[in-house]
């Protein structure tokens, strides 16, 4: 099992990171409150459709108040004590191979996403997701506002 977490800096926000290898700075939801913009819901999964109506209010991420509810993920993370799955000697398990498998678009990059923070590091690896996730114009892309809404 790895310690990648040990070797953080103060600037680093792990909060970004979820526990399933997930970059929260790029949750649609968590976008659209931090802009105040519903165009970063148009095209969430329809299992997430309850949540074009919630009030906008930012989310703390899975690590603090979880908006997404009750995740097995996180329990078995918040169990072994482990900032995020690939630090586990099980990973992958079944239930990460599951939720990556589950046919929600942001979900199948999981895998990919634990490989790269294990190979670069948290830190470089929350660095180069806030920069896949900026748009041109300087504001925030999501998961499922991937091209410029902002000047429309």
């Amino acid at each position: 099992m790895t310690k990648e977490n040990n070797n953080l800096t103060a600037d680093a926000d792990l909060s970004l990171l979820a526990y399933c290898g997930l970059y929260c700075g790029a949750c649609s939801f968590k976008v659209a409150a931090m802009e105040n913009n519903r165009k970063h819901l148009s095209n969430i999964p329809a299992k997430y459709d309850y949540l074009k109506n919630m009030e906008l209010k930012e989310c703390p991420g899975c690590r603090n108040d979880n908006k997404c509810g009750d995740c097995k993920i996180k329990s078995c993370a918040v169990e072994k004590k482990i900032v995020y799955c690939g630090e586990c000697d099980e990973y992958p398990c079944q239930l990460i191979k599951n939720f990556a498998s589950d046919g929600i678009e942001h979900h199948k990059n999981i895998l990919k996403n634990i490989e790269k923070i294990r190979k670069i590091g948290i830190e470089q690896w929350l660095l180069e997701e806030k920069k896949v996730y900026k748009c041109g114009c300087g504001k925030l892309l999501s998961w499922y506002a991937k091209d410029c809404i902002h000047n429309d």
